[in-house]
């Protein structure tokens, strides 16, 4: 990827599965951290991603368990041949354990093994757009994606940077060698490495600036009064001091991006402004976890998770946070975050319930490909893996846009000036509006229909109107979206209609387009051939709700049937309509 200019909504795209990578080297960068560079089983695929992007690490341990990890990507963007992560090793102390995944590779992977990844994912990415000064601060292994970003900049860029690193001592600081060689590659690059104890040959190696922790004073003397746009990354109580003392030194809120290596994501208090979004490591589910600070003695630290906002308590004992994170819901948690739609959480709880009462067992945090599903040995296979938000609609520019649901989920921030084009018509549209709106961005809903969301009813209707009129909301219709070009630091729409050869250009800094889902149906097709129905649905026993018999292949193991956005763009309603009227005849 030698292409410079890639911000998070260009982001190259995920696979959809996990695929096998072979370790080509294994480094060890600190006393506790170990790169492993990764290189296609087969040879064939180009590693792009954009810098600051991470990968999900698929292992089984020895005991049989399988656990996912995520990883930040920290090597150079420009070499598309392997992917590189570097990997702190978790001793764990007291009543916390030792990382399974970490310990596992550091102990056990070495050049020549073979790993399952899938990837690269994340919208904490360098915005290469922008010309502001760049400040990557970091602490501990925090400096990993900073790293890569790092790459970046030193070679496809003339952006001052100051590169600020935090850490406890020599032993533990990675990358210090590679961190000064690219600073030197062109002028205007500064680094600066704070150890808070330096070990005694530290001083005589010369490989720190200054020794305690970040201070106020210490980030005036080396940041020159200006408008910086300042990536941090680190553990907890780094991102906590930090965050506040760029706040508390002027600098705003949309300016600062963050990313916390640790067990949660930290936000300002409650009481100091609105809730900034949130980059987490959980690029569709919108599950990001946001914490109140934790008292220095381990106390529980208080989670909450964004979709609906009710916070629970985390303590080491219970596990990562990404195990915790991933529950039932989807998308419909993301619904109940609108204030007017937040009884949609009561579908989650009462299912949820009555399953707990059946005896149906939950496997979270597990990727449901076809080897696991064959595994289980079932009768029926239900797939209702969604859908991925639908922006393909462009003449060109498609690259540019972000989708209604990465506003909804806060993986994307809300711009200044932001047009939402809205040709689904549905509730999503709307709801990503209204959050736009609300955090005083001024905000355009466009749609090419003579009305604007058509499949949200009266009732439901007039409030959003309300709130949005309220919020000076600008409602443009009859009129399609048909380019978005990039033109200087905002973005250029190419604006018609279906109603003659009139053409517009308008423009704005952020362009949210709304066009329904894309079925998630990989694993549908993967399990169709060994399957006794061929994945076929009986639609007249269907309708008239009697049971599926369709048997068209005699060697099938099970009956498989999909349902919801797996099918195609359906609301909630359609979805748990699929679901009764084949489960209830099962």
């Amino acid at each position: 990827m030698a292409a410079a200019g890639l911000t998070a909504a260009q982001a190259p795209t995920a696979p959809s599965r996990f695929e096998r990578l072979r370790v080509e080297r294994r480094t060890r960068e600190s006393g506790t951290i170990v790169s492993f560079e990764l290189v296609p089983v087969d040879g064939v695929r180009p590693l792009a991603f954009t810098p600051g992007q991470f990968v999900v690490l698929r292992l089984t341990l020895p005991d049989g368990e399988r656990v996912l990890r995520h990883y930040s990507l920290s090597g150079d963007p420009a070499d598309t041949t392997r992917w590189r992560i570097s990997v702190k090793r978790e001793d764990g102390g007291g009543d916390v354990p030792p990382g399974r995944g970490s310990a596992y590779l550091h102990a056990n992977v070495d050049v020549g093994a073979e790993l399952e990844l899938a990837g690269p994912a994340g919208a904490f990415v360098c915005d290469e757009g922008s010309e502001r000064p760049v400040v990557l601060m970091s602490g501990g292994v925090g400096v990993t994606p900073m790293v890569s970003m790092l790459h970046r900049l030193s070679r496809a860029s003339h952006r001052r940077v100051h590169f600020i690193h935090a850490c406890e001592n020599g032993a533990v600081h990675a990358f210090a060698d590679e961190v000064r060689a690219l600073a030197a590659a062109r002028d205007g690059i500064d680094v600066h490495v704070c150890y808070r104890q330096p070990l005694d040959d530290d001083s005589a190696r010369g490989g720190f600036d200054s020794r305690g922790i970040v201070t106020r004073e210490l980030l005036q003397s080396l940041l020159p009064l200006d408008d910086y746009d300042v990536y941090l990354c680190g553990p907890p109580g780094f991102m906590q001091a930090n965050w506040r003392l760029l706040r508390g030194l002027g600098v705003a809120r949309e300016r600062i991006r963050h990313e916390c290596f640790g067990p949660a994501t930290v936000l300002e208090d409650e009481t100091d402004a609105p809730r900034p979004a949130v980059a987490g490591q959980t690029a569709t589910t919108g599950a990001h976890a946001c914490a109140d600070p934790a008292d220095a003695d381990g106390a529980a630290i208080a989670v909450r998770f964004e979709p609906h906002g009710e916070p629970i308590h985390w303590r080491p004992e219970h596990g990562s946070l990404l195990e915790l994170a991933e529950q039932a819901g989807g998308q419909v948690r993301l619904t109940a975050q609108s204030e007017r739609r937040k009884e949609m959480q009561s579908i989650i709880d009462w299912r949820l319930a009555q399953c707990d009462r059946l005896g149906v067992q939950f496997h979270f945090n597990t990727w449901a490909d076809a080897e696991r599903v064959l595994a289980e040995d079932p009768d029926v296979v239900i797939v209702a893996t969604g859908g991925l938000p639908h922006t393909e609609v462009l003449e060109r520019g498609n690259d540019l846009v972000v989708s209604s649901w990465d506003i909804i989920a806060g993986d994307v921030k809300p711009g200044r000036n932001v047009l939402v084009y809205d040709d689904a018509g549905d509730h999503a549209g709307l709801q990503a509006a209204e959050f736009i709106a609300r955090s005083g961005a001024r905000t355009e809903i466009m749609t090419p229909d003579r009305s604007f969301a058509p499949e949200v009813m009266g009732m439901n209707l007039v409030p959003y109107m309300r709130s949005l009129q309220g919020l000076d909301t600008h409602f443009t219709v009859t009129y399609r979206l048909k380019a978005v070009e990039r033109d200087g630091d905002r973005l250029k729409a190419i604006v018609g209609t279906d109603y003659s050869e009139l053409e517009k250009v308008c423009h704005y800094d952020q362009v949210v387009v709304n066009h329904g889902t894309l079925p998630l149906d990989e694993l549908y097709f993967e399990l169709k051939p060994l399957a006794s129905n061929e994945g076929a649905v009986e639609y007249q026993a269907l309708i008239v709700g009697q049971p599926q018999q369709l048997a068209t292949n005699p060697n099938g193991r099970f009956q498989l049937f999909r349902i919801g956005d797996a099918v195609s763009s359906r609301n909630t309603h359609a979805a748990i309509y699929d679901a009764l009227r084949l489960v209830k005849d099962l």
